[in-house]
């Protein structure tokens, strides 16, 4: 664990100096136990699967031209070699908008996601729901392209996201079932 934190807080660093000035970045390695229950419960469910990262992070920043320019920057090679890449930006996953990467840093494989803050914020809110089972994915698609709006620096849109997230009761049912 403690070769893993190490790694994790050098690819921090290499995020850091990269990233927006007031990009948040957050990480976390992966426990003993959090890595072996992971191997069992993919390999029970999927032999062709193993463990695909050992260090996360995510990085949210300001707004959507922050955002692509930090994917732009890891696209480059910023981290290493990338080993997966996901744009759910192109194709939402049940209304679920983020860029997501596997890299090789230092020889690890890295999760890397990137999303803005006020859709780290609705994430957030949405998993609550997703873990429940009533998250409504067509709420959060409409939800999500609404704080994308936001992102992309549409006034209107800024101005109802702000009023969601000042009142998490009614975001929160505009995304559950």
């Amino acid at each position: 664990k403690a070769e893993l934190d190490d790694v994790m807080y050098d690819a921090v660093d290499t995020l850091d100096k990269k990233a927006p000035k007031d990009a948040d970045i957050y990480a976390r390695t992966k426990t003993p136990y959090s890595i072996l229950k992971k191997l069992v419960e993919k390999r029970m469910l999927d032999p062709e699967k193993g463990l695909t990262d050992m260090v996360g992070t995510t990085i949210a920043v300001e707004n959507q031209k922050e955002l692509e320019q930090v994917r732009d920057d890891i696209d480059g090679g910023l981290l290493g070699k990338i080993l997966d890449r996901d744009d759910y930006y192109k194709s939402p996953k049940a209304g679920y908008k983020a860029y997501h990467y596997i890299v090789e840093y230092q020889g690890i494989p890295v999760e890397v996601q990137l999303k803005t803050k006020t859709q780290k914020k609705l994430h957030e809110i949405s998993h609550e729901s997703y873990k429940k089972g009533n998250l409504n994915p067509k709420g959060l698609e409409k939800m999500s392209d609404l704080f994308e709006k936001s992102d992309n620096g549409d006034a209107l849109s800024k101005k109802k996201v702000n009023k969601l997230l000042k009142n998490k009761k009614q975001l929160t049912k505009n995304i559950t079932k």
